[in-house]
């Protein structure tokens, strides 16, 4: 339990996640600390429906108002991005359920019991660590990011006026982390928790043996 001392004090409950696997991985994870992590490239390799999403790694934004009493004013931009590339990524599950991962060869996982924890030691077996970042997956169909520029009618902007509202939207979708969360709508029962490392440098994949990361996980039978 965490406690923040703020006039009264907070207590929060650490979350739990759950990383659901292959009984071979799981065993080489708790006898010796080794585990992959993977990329959005190597995500959007997957064949198989329960994993497999095309569009991992990149968002479409959208900044647009629309006045309800008319249809010529107002404001469109968008634009579809994609990010990282100088990410690793490892997906767990707020789920305690391997039946949710359908046809997938899981048979065996482990339970994330302090993911900060976690995720820390992890960082410092990764080579060039620039940071990391975690949080729950979003979920949209059709899976776009909105952008807020507030409301004008674009066709009263003079040339420059409008070329400075691209580049506020711009500056905002470069600003943007939910790029690295969302998903399609049909993933949505996995509830994943998303954790992310940032490096100078990765591969499609990593395999990398850090002992101390056993510290914050406990194996499930």
């Amino acid at each position: 339990m965490i406690t923040i001392h703020h006039g009264i004090n907070w207590h929060l409950r650490p979350i739990t996640t759950y990383r659901f696997l292959e009984k071979e991985h799981v065993d080489e994870f708790f006898n010796n600390g080794a585990i992959r992590l993977s990329s959005f490239r190597k995500f959007r390799e997957h064949k198989d429906e329960v994993r497999g999403d095309n569009t991992e790694g990149s968002g479409f934004y959208l900044a647009n108002y629309l006045p309800a009493e008319t249809e010529d004013k107002g404001h469109s931009f968008g634009a579809v991005m994609n990010t990282g590339k100088n990410a690793y990524v490892l997906s767990t599950t707020l789920k305690n359920d391997i039946s949710t991962f359908g046809n997938c060869d899981y048979d065996s996982g482990f339970k994330i019991t302090d993911v900060y924890g976690f995720s820390v030691e992890i960082g410092r077996s990764i080579r060039s660590l620039l940071g990391g970042m975690m949080g729950q997956c979003i979920y949209r169909d059709p899976p776009t990011i909105p952008i807020d520029l507030g409301e004008f009618n674009i066709n009263e902007l003079t040339e420059e006026k409008k070329e400075l509202k691209q580049q506020e939207f711009f500056q905002k979708c470069e600003q943007d982390n939910d790029i690295f969360f969302i998903k399609k709508k049909k993933h949505q029962i996995q509830q994943e928790y998303r954790i992310i490392w940032f490096a100078d440098q990765t591969n499609e994949f990593e395999k990398i043996i850090c002992p101390r990361a056993r510290e914050f996980c406990d194996r499930i039978y």
